[in-house]
């Protein structure tokens, strides 16, 4: 784990601090990781995440790719040679790579595994007990992960869900990333295009800042919801770096807005946690699904109940 005073590059982790600059810092690390060449064959599980340090120092190893997007159609194919490549060995070979044929990534993963490491960073995670982590980082993953997915597609002006590679989330297209007729169907019923489409449209809706992003996402990641289970000094913990969230949000608003329109928009913010948490039980949902009907799944990282 890191120190108190650790830094990564010209990002400082401060206990008990909000730093606007250094939460910038987090997030360019995060951003670069998603859009280059990092991708591992064998995705840490949550629990070996936690008992290593945190790698985003490493973020200038890997090379931004510069072949994105791509067609879909040639995406789609490489989702399933991705998954047939994975499935193919019975042991863990360490140091194995992707071949240069597969320029997909499993974006479910990824977007797990950077999760984790952004709550890692949180300025009260090295004061949890072990298992207050491993419990903090099950409840809060998925929401982290969707808010920023949703995010970065509204930073780039879409009006649906689209990975740095190019491949949408939308139902004709992704539903052959999965050859098993019961998932697919299940998949169309429980997950439309318009549901994670409709998701994106508060983003527009009120114009967040990169500012409010980041404490949103800090806000989202500490929802009382996500502390269910945890030990009182836990919660106690979360509870009392929420607020400082979520006052440093709400003296923003007011300067930005002025008292009552700034009230307004305080609220409005503070509704997207409730968007997360619908957006965690549907994904939730179709991991179990896929783990019903899928032989092998490529969700190490997210664990559920």
């Amino acid at each position: 784990m890191y120190s108190k005073h650790e830094s990564i590059e010209h990002i400082t982790i401060l206990e008990n601090a909000v730093d606007i600059d250094s939460m910038k810092a987090i997030e360019a690390a995060l951003s670069h990781l998603h859009i280059s060449t990092y991708n591992p064959v064998f995705p840490p599980s949550l629990d070996e995440m936690l008992s290593q340090p945190i790698f985003l120092n490493t973020y200038k190893n890997y090379k931004i790719v510069c072949s994105w997007p791509r067609p879909e159609f040639e995406l789609i194919q490489e989702q399933k040679l991705l998954r047939t490549f994975r499935s193919s060995f019975n042991d863990e070979p360490k140091n194995k790579h992707f071949p240069d044929t597969i320029h997909t990534k499993d974006w479910l993963t990824i977007d797990a595994i950077l999760g984790v490491q952004y709550l890692m960073t949180l300025p009260f995670f090295n004061n949890l007990s072990h298992m207050d982590r491993i419990i903090f980082g099950r409840n809060s993953t998925v929401r982290v992960m969707c808010f920023t997915v949703f995010y970065k597609n509204y930073e780039k002006g879409n009006c649906f869900i689209e990975q740095p590679d190019g491949l949408k989330l939308n139902i004709p297209e992704h539903n052959q990333l999965f050859m098993n007729t019961k998932l697919d169907k299940l998949y169309v019923k429980k997950f439309d295009t318009n549901s994670n489409n409709q998701s994106l449209v508060p983003f527009f809706e009120n114009l967040i800042s990169e500012e409010e992003y980041l404490l949103m996402k800090a806000i989202i990641a500490c929802d009382p919801a996500a502390t269910n289970n945890l030990s009182e000094n836990g919660r106690k913990l979360i509870a009392a770096q929420r607020n400082k969230y979520i006052n440093i949000l709400y003296t923003l608003c007011l300067n930005k807005e002025g008292k009552i329109n700034g009230s307004l928009r305080m609220g409005n913010l503070i509704r997207f946690s409730r968007l997360m948490e619908i957006q965690q039980k549907q994904l939730k949902e179709f991991i179990l699904l896929s783990r019903m009907y899928q032989d092998e799944t490529a969700f190490g990282v997210i664990r559920t109940p």
